[in-house]
């Protein structure tokens, strides 16, 4: 009887290790856009220079917008600034286009790659979002095209204040 004791104990933490893996990973409470309070999304390509790269930050009551991409209004223009205050209602756009897309939830289900080798300069995706509680989602993925081409937008109406500034 002794001999069967240990097994038992294998078995039945073996079936609560599964149970609380298929169950126990998901975080308890469900973000929504509004716990957001940054965000962002990057892609570089084969350059020193990322292709874009796009963060919006939540200061106080106040978003902060940075960037590095080229300008759509200029002709062969790269712009980088960083922490320039935008509008709120600019930052609710992004937001909106985030909830309509359904972004967070999307983030949440992608699984990154899996690597067995890495190439030094192989294009590179990413985004992620930190919300209210602290929690943060950081994926090997781009937000929707709606959400980039607003946030290049942006860029484009800002880049020249925000480098003067």
């Amino acid at each position: 009887m002794k001999s069967k004791l240990p097994l038992r104990a294998v078995i039945i933490m073996s079936v609560f290790l599964v149970v609380s893996g298929l169950f126990g990973c998901e975080s308890s409470k469900k973000h929504t856009v509004d716990d957001i309070i940054s965000l962002h999304t990057s892609y570089y390509g084969m350059e020193s220079n990322p292709v874009y790269s796009f963060a919006l930050r939540k200061q106080d009551e106040s978003w902060l917008f940075s960037a590095s991409c080229w300008v759509k209004s200029r002709e062969d223009y790269y712009t980088s600034f960083s922490s320039f205050p935008i509008p709120t209602e600019e930052a609710e756009e992004i937001l909106e286009i985030i909830r309509e897309e359904d972004e967070i939830r999307r983030l949440r289900k992608y699984r990154n790659p899996i690597r067995f080798f890495h190439i030094a300069d192989e294009p590179m995706r990413s985004s992620g979002m930190t919300f209210t509680d602290g929690n943060s989602i950081e994926k090997e993925t781009k937000l929707c095209d709606r959400a980039i081409d607003c946030l290049r937008d942006l860029a484009d109406r800002y880049y020249e204040a925000a480098e003067k500034a």
